[in-house]
């Protein structure tokens, strides 16, 4: 007979490895972590004796935090898990208020700024050259400033059809524009006009507020799946949660996870509602427990499992596919923007390989050296993220993939060797 045992105060950097480790030689069948504000796990023993014996452990230290343990049940499981889940769910709705707040009380406050300031123009410079270089962006007019004599001053000003694109545009600060650093900052309705520029009549609060509604049809919404049964597949995860228009890229599975874990990804705000609901369902006789969880706390979580399941000898391990081929990146992208794409990986400037034409222009892709092979792969499951103004495209490359790629770009040192 199962007994189920409540373990309060566990460490924030403490996981089911140490609970397991904690309990060693106990009949352990399953753990599910709630954390919470008292710090909650649950361990699911496969004797009531064993339960008995491994409660006598409390006082006891985990991660130098001393722990309480008291019998439980199913029922009171299940209630601190979904106690935990509303929370979550509130504190996640909260936010999302907050930045809807912050982004209309934007608008609201600058309701002209449709417009940014170019420094370190380039002479040969030319209208076609601005719009490619703000290619993801919807360019509207462009202004090259004039010296007494006609000449370029090498200043200008781009007005954008929305307020968000031209909040995106600042993000192009510093970025090279025929092979010089182009100044990026926003400007003011009055240094427009001054500079010779018009006015449309339409209600640019009106346009704001429309762009920003679109902005938030971009957002991404994840959800932690948890107690997943053996061998599951994708499909499974499609009809746990009643939507077959969800698709393979969208669904992270941890395969070889003793603890059975997963992530979706969702476009929808919609959907990823309807997601949650199915919190507490069964798919081939397992419970299936579904939190919200940010993007940070799911790549935190991917890459801590990543890395706990490779081999302590790193040296004898070959690794054909640390490498992930980026496609579809705006003109403007740096490999400061590329570290904050992937934010909280273990890369650093000299992994990253931006490709040029034989003209010295961007060409949209790159390369992103990882430690291993399998943190590689776990970062790829950033396919299709939307950064920058376009969805970005991963793959995981071979070798000679990598061999082919640098050979092609001929503006770009090869990888630093370390």
């Amino acid at each position: 007979m199962e007994t189920i045992v409540r373990l309060e105060g566990l460490h924030a950097d403490a996981d089911s490895t140490d609970i397991e480790e904690f309990f060693k030689g106990f009949n352990v069948s399953d753990i599910q972590i709630v954390r919470g504000e008292r710090g909650e796990a649950f361990i699911v023993f496969g004797s009531d004796n064993h339960a008995r014996e491994a409660i006598k452990k409390t006082g006891s230290w985990i991660k130098n935090k001393r722990i309480l343990l008291t019998l439980s049940n199913k029922t009171e499981m299940l209630c601190a898990f979904e106690v935990y889940r509303k929370k979550v769910v509130q504190t996640l709705e909260a936010a999302k208020q907050q930045s809807r707040k912050r982004k209309v009380d934007m608008l609201l406050a600058q309701p002209g700024s449709l417009y940014v300031y170019l420094s370190g123009i380039s002479q040969e410079t030319k209208e076609a050259g601005i719009i490619d270089f703000f290619k993801s962006l919807a360019v509207e007019q462009i202004i090259f400033c004039k010296g007494r004599d006609g000449s370029k001053t090498g200043n200008g000003f781009v007005k954008f059809t929305n307020v968000v694109h031209a909040n995106e545009a600042l993000k192009f600060n510093k970025c090279l524009l025929d092979k010089q650093c182009l100044s990026v900052i926003s400007a003011s309705e009055e240094q427009w006009v001054n500079a010779g520029g018009t006015l449309e009549k339409t209600s640019k609060i009106r346009e704001g507020f429309t762009n920003v509604i679109a902005s938030m049809h971009q957002q991404q919404f994840y959800i932690y799946l948890l107690n997943l049964p053996p061998k599951v597949k994708k499909s499974d995860i499609r009809d746990l949660l009643e939507d077959p228009q969800l698709e393979d890229f969208n669904i992270s599975l941890l395969t070889s996870s003793s603890k059975g874990e997963g992530f979706v990804m969702f476009k929808n705000e919609s959907q990823y509602q309807a997601a949650l609901l199915a919190h507490g369902k069964h798919l081939h006789d397992y419970r299936i427990s579904i939190l919200p969880i940010s993007k940070k706390v799911m790549l935190d979580i991917a890459v801590s499992y990543t890395i706990s399941s490779l081999p302590k000898d790193m040296s004898t391990v070959p690794c054909p596919q640390r490498c992930v081929h980026m496609k579809n990146l705006s003109r403007g992208v740096t490999k400061q923007h590329i570290q904050e794409f992937f934010d909280g990986f273990p890369i650093e400037e000299y992994d990253i390989f931006l490709k040029y034409d034989k003209s010295g222009y961007f060409s949209g892709e790159a390369l992103v050296r990882f430690p291993t092979e399998k943190v590689s792969v776990c970062a790829a499951r950033l396919n299709k993220e939307w950064f920058m103004g376009t969805e970005v495209l991963l793959n995981n490359i071979t070798e000679d993939q990598i061999k082919a790629f640098i050979g092609d770009a001929s503006h770009e040192p090869t990888f630093a060797k370390h």
